[in-house]
């Protein structure tokens, strides 16, 4: 019974698990086409002004690439309460997340490996007693003939 609560627990923590991965794995790669389409855009306002000196960390450049695309709304904290964040912090705050998630994975299934394995252990005897019996109850008539 407890190796059965064990499993039950273990599995929930799975299905959490594998849904977080999922979640932060296409997170991670919309916020990487965000990250890239607003490099392209700072690129090709950097190259339409390219009679002008203009330093690469321009402040004018940067607020007119600025918008929609440098913000995304997640619900990592909590499911079911939205957040806007930068694209530039979110790519970290993810690729860490999804990191620990995909290590508590390897902890979970190593453990239900384990849980496994202590039930087939405690299973083995009877389970050799059943098939044992089985084959003598097939063979007694042929043992039963070769008495007589």
């Amino acid at each position: 019974a407890a190796a059965r609560r064990q499993r039950e627990v273990s599995l929930r923590r799975l299905a959490t698990l594998d849904a977080d991965v999922a979640k932060c794995e296409s997170l991670l790669e919309e916020a990487s086409q965000r990250q890239d389409e607003v490099e392209a855009l700072r690129r090709r306002a950097r190259a339409s002004l390219e009679g002008e000196k203009v330093d690469e960390g321009d402040e004018d450049i940067d607020a007119a690439v600025e918008g929609e695309l440098s913000y995304m709304d997640v619900d990592l904290a909590q499911k079911g309460v939205w957040q806007r964040l930068s694209v530039a912090s979110l790519i970290p705050n993810l690729e860490s997340r999804l990191a620990f998630s995909s290590s508590q994975l390897g902890q979970i299934r190593g453990e239900l490996c384990v849980v496994t394995q202590a039930v087939f252990a405690m299973a083995g005897p009877h389970l050799q007693r059943a098939v044992r019996g089985y084959l003598l109850r097939i063979k007694l008539d042929s043992i039963r003939a070769g008495l007589i």
